[in-house]
């Protein structure tokens, strides 16, 4: 069954643009930020107590904004609208992060942190519906898992660049562009484009709303009693919504 499962997946193109543009290259480098936040912050001149200022307000700023997304995606059902609003704010504040890490600019990094967190915080919980929603009927543990899972081992692997790439930098008194920002823009303009170009549908949704929270793409009746008994499928009658049992 996982095997089918997997199958099904890789062969969705939109599924397989989650994984990429998001897994990869969005996740990956939010997690490699959050690790490596003081390496990247200590050329300027940030110290500890700036690193935990901007943490801070990066969890703050997110939470509630993940519990707003959360209600923005019952309400509306709008997932990879809400997906795209999430990414594009996510890229455009992280440019400006990158281009404001310069002496002296704490006041806006924080600003720019607490943004950073409305944007990043809900984005694994967005994409995780919308992998549910275009991959139904796979099971949402393993659609969901896969993302994450990509977006892990790609932090292992961004961690190791740009950590490599901040080494041997020592404090500076005015603005440098460092070599490993290229990295971090490259991810994000993938991450971006990618997920604009998102445009998979809500079957889960669809199908709930057709069977009565349990139907399937074909319309047939996922807790229908006759399956396991083998006696038939239940299904939604067109014109009296009532259900029916339709012999195999």
């Amino acid at each position: 069954k996982i095997g089918s499962e997997l199958k099904a997946l890789l062969g969705n193109p939109d599924y397989v643009n989650l994984v990429i543009s998001v897994g990869v290259f969005g996740l990956g480098t939010f997690n490699c930020i959050t690790t490596i936040l003081q390496r990247l912050i200590r050329p300027p001149g940030y110290t500890t107590r700036h690193v935990s200022l901007f943490a801070g307000l990066l969890v703050g700023c997110g939470a509630p904004s993940a519990l707003a997304y959360g209600a923005a995606m019952d309400r509306t059902g709008a997932y990879g609208s809400l997906l795209r609003l999430c990414s594009g704010t996510s890229g455009v504040l992280l440019a400006a992060m990158l281009l404001a890490l310069r002496p002296g600019n704490a006041a806006f990094l924080a600003v720019v942190f607490g943004g950073l967190g409305t944007s990043i915080i809900p984005l694994l919980p967005v994409t995780v519906q919308c992998a549910s929603q275009c991959a139904y009927p796979v099971g949402e543990d393993l659609s969901a898992g896969l993302i994450a899972s990509a977006g892990q081992i790609s932090a292992m692997v961004n961690i190791f660049v740009v950590g490599r790439l901040m080494e041997g930098h020592e404090a500076y008194e005015r603005y440098v562009f460092q070599p490993a920002y290229m990295v971090l823009l490259f991810n994000m303009t993938v991450f971006v484009c990618g997920t604009q170009l998102y445009d998979g549908k809500s079957l889960r949704r669809e199908a709930e709303e057709r069977g009565g929270g349990g139907g399937t793409p074909d319309g047939r009746r996922s807790d229908c009693p006759h399956r396991e008994e083998g006696g038939g499928d239940c299904t939604e009658d067109g014109e009296t919504g009532s259900l029916t049992s339709s012999e195999k």
